[in-house]
């Protein structure tokens, strides 16, 4: 049975087992699952870096819908990804998706939060991920874009099936669905920017292409950040934390949490031709698993590894955002809308609870995600 690929329902708590492999094995050939699992600090950031291991090519969408098929297709979109993409076709990419940050005008979060906390009765017990986690990364990223309140409620409700837009297959009886999601909410991003920017050469569709694909990282990755976050702060005193008052204090605490427990596990690439790791030859062709949230707990390069230090010195070299060239570009989007989150919470409210002892997790292998977490506030 293999130890490599899991489901995160059904592990209480994987770092004692990468505690293993960082000290004897930190690459791995998990011949179960044919793929080569890197768990060092050193050899994650190594593979990373290196150009001969690519990001894996997601098989085709199936066919596209009615009679348009650029830009609004979904394999169309795909190949406009950042995230998604390799050299040469990345490096345009990157430079598009960088751009389209600039363009961002970062709106305040506590509004946003309260219009979602309208609803909820003060001193009751409600489910802080589906109430607010799911929602407000991608409020806040169309917010900050000038979207209207209307095309944030429209493309939300379309966001369970976007996100195969990243996902290696289409569920079964959705793609029809699917494809008809990324025609509308595709029209309504083209509606928005019709007559404010002009684009020339296809970069409206790497724009709009990339703008979906933030939204969709945030939506999962966005949403383990603010639920690990705030669940992380409650354990730590909450309002009563020594260092609340500090400016500093929310970047240097979130960023920490990203170190310590990450949303997002491992990564994956394949090896474009051979290449040695380790003194073991990874072969043209094998895939390779890249555990971030292992290599965030190196003792080779953070001291004390375990334990959970905003003051530790290195703490931003974590590798939860990537390295090299496919490093996220949300990074600091990320850390300041939970910074700011965070921030809000303590300001509006004297105590925060969390009411589970229980916490269950989404039945998925690369991302830990808390299915729900019943807080209440007062």
């Amino acid at each position: 049975m293999t130890t490599t690929l899991f489901l995160h329902s059904r592990i209480t708590d994987p770092y004692p087992m990468y505690h293993r492999r960082l000290a004897e094995s930190p690459v791995y050939w998990d011949a179960d699952a044919q793929l080569w699992a890197i768990y060092s600090y050193r050899y994650c950031q190594s593979v990373l870096a290196n150009p001969a291991a690519l990001i894996p090519t997601l098989p085709d969408a199936g066919p596209s819908v009615g009679d348009r098929i650029l830009p609004n297709n979904l394999l169309a979109i795909r190949n406009n990804l950042v995230r998604l993409s390799n050299p040469p076709d990345h490096d345009i990419a990157r430079q598009i998706t960088a751009g389209l940050f600039r363009q961002m005008s970062p709106v305040p979060i506590g509004p946003l939060v309260d219009r979602l906390l309208a609803a909820i009765p003060r001193g009751e017990p409600f489910d802080w991920v589906s109430s607010v986690c799911r929602k407000l990364p991608v409020s806040y990223i169309l917010s900050s874009f000038g979207f209207s309140s209307e095309d944030e409620d429209f493309i939300l409700a379309r966001m369970p099936l976007l996100l195969s837009i990243m996902q290696p297959a289409i569920p079964d009886g959705q793609h029809t669905a699917v494809h008809q999601s990324c025609i509308e909410v595709y029209a309504r991003m083209e509606q928005h920017w019709a007559g404010r920017t002009t684009f020339h050469n296809g970069m409206l569709a790497y724009t709009i292409s990339n703008l979906l694909g933030l939204l969709i990282q945030s939506y999962d990755a966005g949403r383990g950040i603010l639920t690990n976050a705030l669940r992380r702060l409650i354990h730590e005193g909450g309002s009563g934390h020594p260092m609340i008052g500090d400016p500093s204090f929310f970047s240097k605490f979130v960023t920490e949490v990203l170190r310590y427990d990450p949303p997002v596990h491992h990564t994956r690439r394949v090896a474009a031709r051979d290449f040695d790791l380790d003194s073991r030859l990874i072969k043209e062709g094998q895939p390779l698993l890249i555990v971030v949230a292992a290599a965030n707990r190196d003792k080779h390069t953070f001291s004390a590894p375990a334990a959970f230090d905003i003051h530790r010195s290195n703490n931003h070299d974590l590798l939860t955002f990537g390295y090299g060239p496919h490093t996220c570009l949300a990074a600091t989007f990320s850390i300041r809308m939970t910074a700011d989150t965070l921030s809000h919470l303590m300001r509006s409210f004297k105590d925060i609870r969390v009411e589970e002892s229980q916490l269950e997790f989404e039945p998925l292998i690369n991302v830990r995600l808390l299915r729900r977490m019943m807080i209440t506030l007062s």
